[in-house]
C-alpha cells in the first residue's frame, strides 16, 4: 500500500496542477465510498421457513456454496450446513471447519452471505 501511495504522491507532482487536484478528490471519494461499503450495515428482511434462510432478498438452503464475508476473517467460501431459526452453521471450504452465525449477527452486519456458484 505504501508503495501504491509514493506512486501516487509521485504522479501528482508531475501531472498539471488542475489534474492533480481532479485525481486527489476522486482519491478522497474513493476512499470514502470504501469505509461505507465496510461499515456493518443492518439488514432487516431475514426470515428462516421450512428450513430455508430468506437474507437479502434470495433464499438459501442447506448444502449451499456461499461466500461467508466479516471484517475479522474477510471472504471465505463457505457451504451451508443447518439453518435453523436462531442461526446457521456454515462449514468454511478453506480449512473444513464450522462456524455458527447467528441470525441476529446477520441482521447487524456482522456476517454476510453471498451465493458462489
Amino acid at each position: 500500500s505504501s508503495g501504491i501511495n509514493a506512486e501516487y504522491g509521485d504522479l501528482l507532482q508531475i501531472l498539471p496542477p488542475h489534474k492533480a487536484e481532479r485525481l486527489r478528490e476522486r482519491k478522497a471519494n474513493l476512499s470514502f465510498c470504501e469505509e461505507t461499503e465496510h461499515r456493518e450495515r443492518p439488514v432487516t428482511d431475514i426470515k428462516v421457513e421450512d428450513g430455508r434462510l430468506y437474507y437479502e432478498r434470495k433464499w438459501y438452503g442447506r448444502y449451499q456454496n456461499v461466500f461467508v464475508e466479516s471484517r475479522e476473517q474477510g471472504k471465505l467460501p463457505a457451504v451451508i450446513q443447518s439453518i435453523c431459526s436462531s442461526d446457521i452453521v456454515v462449514k468454511k471450504i478453506t480449512d473444513m471447519t464450522k462456524l455458527k452465525i447467528t441470525i441476529s449477527q446477520l441482521q447487524k452486519g456482522k456476517f454476510t452471505l453471498k451465493r458462489r456458484s
